[in-house]
């Protein structure tokens, strides 16, 4: 053995040599000199082995020899256990060694067993490298002074081959990367703190030192970085996963993985980011520019430019009219989130709003294009040129009609806007029925349209009914063209009509007002709700309705368009404040009793209306409520009319006919959708809460205010790049359906995700361009 700990690998005998000895353990010779297996013990003493105590089966012999070396205040001793069956068990200490450098067969002869005794003689053992914060303590029986502390490698070999010095390759490559590091980390700290912070700002390193951690991180270009084992690597996940098991189970592992690949890159442009992580920045960036820029400069996360964002934003370029990359990335995009059969049923939103009349010219590859001019379809263009007598005539357009649809559970998606100046009922026809075909051959099918009450909306509805069958007779039900299997409901939209309720109700008095609604012969006036509120307010100490303010009894122009306004005051709340009310009077409140009838079923018309609880049977409770509802307006409609009052006085006893109609449509047409649907799929469902034009109305506030500033007056050309923000910037699934989940709660994914088409990329040198529009050339 050696006096000391050698450094390097050194051989100490030959190739040749070492080549013998080992061959000689199963060496098969024509005249062997067999050893039986009793003289076997006198002939290992007789080669300098120590013969430890074995039992008396016979069965095994141990034999080895003590080292020099002592591990923790013990000899350490090599030994090797030959077993009747002439197998081979090699330790080190009492511990088994790898046998994969060493023999673990033998032959019974002189030969045999004289090669295994100069492997034990000459074989050394690994000691490891010397480590400062290691537990054990190796030293030499011949040097007091040599005792150090030393560290060993999980896959040290223990034993070496004849002819090599300690340590083995893998504690020598351990030793040489931790000596590394610490080299790595001496030289950091001579580095000034001026250059350091410089390093820092270029992407050097990824860590600050401080006083207490002077540590850095390297690049993971540099030869420093520990490539780790697919086995160390999967501990190092199972410790992740066990130390905090959501972490692991969720993105943090992606998000961790990404920003140390791309912090490294000094270069933008050659950082690279996966699906999930583009998805998440473009849902932000799209929300709030200006925030996602304050989080990319803070130096917290690296995350993508805002210029590789906006390539992937512009995916399709938004123009007026039907634009099929449009139906395409809607298909993409529900089979991505796994959209029932179900899902692809639902309703078609429409509406206008008003936008800014202006011309503005836009690029598009090498062409200038102006926006602003009415651009609906080919034959609104032609009945436009019939109308003005053959005089070709183009005007600038003054309102946007946005068409979303939505799916059954849930599924949202604006499919197509058109620049109008205030659209007609037959040009509604025109484009409605083109979308529900183009819808149908993407798979998608419309079983009811929503929109408010608009004239010419109420216009379109009476366009598909010929006398002497009305809307009414028909449960405003209509042929499905694109299906003529299944019928289309005609629904309008349940806060509008609420808000016309209300309204109506505003100008019910008996000083000079309009109206002078009258239920059974008995008043309902406006003042008998303001009293209520007062006398909760006065004669209480607690109100019994704690939403009601001033303003929902004498609101302003813009409080009269907020539905919450509205619908607190006909709501189950309101009722019980005008019964509880009725109750202080001690028997003289009859006059409100028309009162409390009417807010018996306006707000079973609310709670239905606002209720996410799906209806998946026939026999729902809710479905006879609400055709209890539409009953008692029709009743209070039959009973004036057939009285002998004046026509004029009827007037102003009813609701007004308009409002009436309303609420008949937007509860027969989703009766009549909702056992259209029940009857034919047994396990569909229908959510209340999601008929509605609120899916629409979204859109209008995102481009009047989340994406275009404060701007309540934008242009069409603002109006069109704002469509991609808003489809990547909320979740394609409404958080009133019941079909939501962490899984598909997210916006929607670029459309490069799914198609092979490249990033649009802009030329430096525009070509000659030429400037287009759609006016007709006559």
């Amino acid at each position: 053995m050696h006096a000391a700990f050698p450094k390097t690998n050194t051989k100490k005998l030959s190739t040749g040599m070492r080549q013998i000895i080992y061959n000689n353990v199963t060496s098969h010779h024509d005249n062997p000199e067999t050893i039986e297996w009793d003289a076997m013990p006198h002939f290992l003493l007789r080669r300098g082995m120590t013969v430890f105590p074995f039992t008396e089966s016979a069965s095994a012999i141990t034999f080895g020899i003590n080292t020099s070396h002592i591990h923790n205040v013990k000899a350490v001793s090599v030994s090797c256990c030959l077993t009747s069956t002439q197998e081979l068990t090699w330790t080190l200490d009492g511990k088994a060694i790898h046998t994969n450098n060493l023999p673990d067969k033998i032959t019974s002869n002189k030969s045999s067993l004289s090669a295994v005794c100069a492997i034990v003689q000459n074989s050394h053992i690994c000691t490891g490298y010397e480590d400062s914060i290691s537990h054990d303590t190796w030293s030499l029986t011949t040097d007091e002074n040599s005792t150090k502390k030393r560290s060993h490698s999980s896959s040290c070999l223990m034993l070496l081959q004849i002819g090599y010095s300690p340590p083995c390759e893998y504690c020598y490559g351990l030793s040489y990367r931790e000596n590394k590091r610490q080299r790595v980390s001496q030289k950091n700290h001579d580095i000034p703190l001026q250059e350091l912070n410089q390093n820092i700002d270029h992407g050097k390193v990824t860590k600050i030192p401080n006083q207490e951690d002077q540590q850095l991180i390297p690049d993971e270009d540099d030869d420093q970085i520990v490539k780790l084992s697919p086995a160390t690597h999967q501990d190092l996940c199972d410790i992740l996963a066990e130390v905090s098991p959501t972490l692991a189970a969720t993105n943090f592992k992606l998000l961790l993985i990404q920003q140390v690949r791309n912090s490294n890159c000094s270069v933008t442009t050659q950082r690279r980011w996966d699906k999930r992580v583009i998805s998440l920045c473009l849902s932000l960036w799209n929300r709030s520019p200006k925030s996602y820029s304050t989080l990319q400069n803070s130096g917290y996360l690296v995350l993508p430019s805002g210029k590789l964002l906006t390539k992937y934003k512009n995916c399709i370029k938004q123009n007026c009219g039907f634009n099929q990359d449009m139906f395409k990335w809607m298909n993409y995009e529900c089979d991505n989130k796994n959209v029932s059969r179900q899902g692809r049923h639902g309703g078609l939103s429409f509406d206008e709003v008003a936008i800014q009349e202006d011309l503005v010219y836009t690029r598009r590859d090498d062409e200038i294009l102006l926006k602003g001019f009415i651009d609906i379809n080919e034959e609104s263009k032609y009945g436009s040129l019939l109308k003005n007598k053959g005089i070709p005539k183009t005007d600038l357009a003054s309102h946007v009609f946005q068409m979303v649809f939505l799916g059954n559970t849930g599924f949202r998606w604006p499919i197509a806007y058109f620049a109008t100046r205030e659209i007609s009922a037959p040009e509604i026809y025109s484009v409605f029925w083109d979308a529900v075909f183009q819808l149908h051959e993407w798979g998608f099918t419309v079983d009811y349209a929503s929109m408010d009450g608009a004239v010419s909306n109420r216009s379109f509805i009476k366009l598909h009914f010929t006398e002497p069958v009305t809307p009414r007779q028909a449960n405003f039900m209509v042929t499905n063209r694109a299906d003529m299997r299944r019928k289309l409901a005609m629904i309008m939209d349940f806060s509008h009509c609420v808000k016309k309720i209300r309204n109506g109700l505003l100008k019910s008095g008996s000083h000079g007002l309009p109206k002078e609604l009258m239920i059974d012969g008995k008043q309902v006036l406006w003042s008998y709700f303001r009293d209520a509120y007062t006398w909760s307010l006065d004669c209480n100490t607690i109100a019994f309705n704690r939403k009601l303010t001033p303003s929902h009894f004498d609101p302003d122009t813009a409080e009269k368009m907020r539905n919450h306004l509205s619908e607190e005051v006909l709501d189950s709340d309101m009722l019980h404040l005008m019964e509880t009310y009725q109750a202080s009077m001690d028997g003289k409140g009859g006059h409100l009793d028309s009162t409390v009838k009417l807010l018996k079923n306006t707000s079973t018309f609310i709670k239905i209306f606002r209720d996410k609880r799906p209806i998946n049977k026939l026999c729902d409770k809710r479905l006879t409520e609400l055709d209890d509802v539409a009953k008692f307006f029709l009743a209070w409609e039959r009973q004036l009319e057939e009285s002998s009052l004046p026509t004029k006085d009827k007037k102003i006893h009813m609701l007004s006919y308009e409002c009436r109609d309303d609420i008949i449509s937007c509860i027969n047409g989703f009766l009549g959708f909702a056992k259209q649907t029940l009857t034919i799929e047994a396990t569909a469902e229908v959510t209340p809460a999601m008929i509605n034009s609120d899916v629409i109305e979204n859109v209008f506030c995102q481009v009047r205010s989340t994406h275009n500033g404060s701007n309540t007056n934008p242009t069409v050309a603002a109006y069109g790049s704002t469509i991609n923000s808003i489809i990547l910037g909320q979740s394609t699934i409404s958080m009133k359906s019941n079909a939501k989940s962490v899984g598909n709660i997210c916006a929607a994914n670029p459309l490069q995700f799914y198609t092979k088409q490249p990033l649009t990329k802009q030329t430096k040198n525009m070509p000659k361009q030429k400037v287009l529009s759609n006016v007709i050339d006559y």
